[in-house]
């Protein structure tokens, strides 16, 4: 059953300065008596055909308007980088690493145990770049070393960018297997296979305006499951 509210002109202006239009499909319908006729209700937020988000919203004269912070929060969790200023909101203002620069890192990136074999993105390509909560973006990308001499012959390591300055890898020795990359609000999870304790425990990385920040749990740098120092080699 709907309720009437009286939304006065004013506050319909309040309520666009402060939102940005977009088009969702109609919600429940609330009548104004007084000043206007709007509908308020909810809608979603898709990105790439998927459902993200949902935000509440209001329709007034054929157009949606819904809060910025709502949209923030579904470009976040897709890994759009974003700024708002209180006046207008910019996307995509981060850079990420090119193909061309990801494969030469990782082709200058080489195991202590063997410096025959070079590291190479694995065929299901695991890469996941995310806001780093400000104006950039952070970037992780699993690579693969078969060179190994250690465990089972392969060695595993995330590359880390911000914006498209490589940062390192998220561990200083390479590891024996690796079980997700993810996104996780303005931090990369990382989890390695070698976790015993039923749910995955993971390492979190994310940018504190200057450097990288890991915080959880610590990956292996002694023991079966590192399979090998990194360093890399002019190229």
């Amino acid at each position: 059953m709907s309720r009437k509210r009286i939304i006065s002109k004013h506050v319909i202006g309040y309520v666009a300065a402060f939102t940005i239009g977009c088009a969702f499909a109609s919600g429940v319908a609330f009548a104004a008596t007084n000043d206007v006729s709007a509908i308020l209700g909810t809608g979603a937020i898709a990105i790439n055909h998927q459902e993200v988000s949902i935000t509440p919203k209001l329709v007034y004269d054929s157009t949606t308007f819904m809060p910025v912070w709502y949209l923030q929060q579904a470009l976040d969790k897709a890994g759009v980088a974003n700024s708002w200023n209180g006046y207008s909101l910019g996307l995509g203002v981060g850079q990420s690493p090119s193909s061309q620069q990801i494969v030469q890192t990782m082709e200058h990136t080489k195991l202590q145990s063997t410096t025959d074999h070079q590291f190479f993105i694995p065929v299901w390509n695991t890469r996941v770049t995310i806001s780093d909560g400000q104006v950039g973006t952070l970037t992780a990308i699993e690579g693969i070393c078969t060179g190994a001499v250690y465990g089972n012959g392969q060695g595993y390591a995330v590359f880390l960018w911000h914006d498209d300055d490589w940062l390192g890898w998220s561990s200083s020795q390479a590891q024996k297997s690796m079980e997700t990359i993810m996104p996780s609000g303005h931090r990369i999870a990382i989890a390695y296979n070698y976790h015993t304790t039923g749910s995955p425990n993971y390492t979190y990385y994310s940018w504190d305006g200057s450097a990288l920040v890991t915080t959880g749990r610590q990956p292996t740098v002694n023991g079966p499951a590192a399979v090998g120092r990194l360093f890399t080699v002019p190229g």
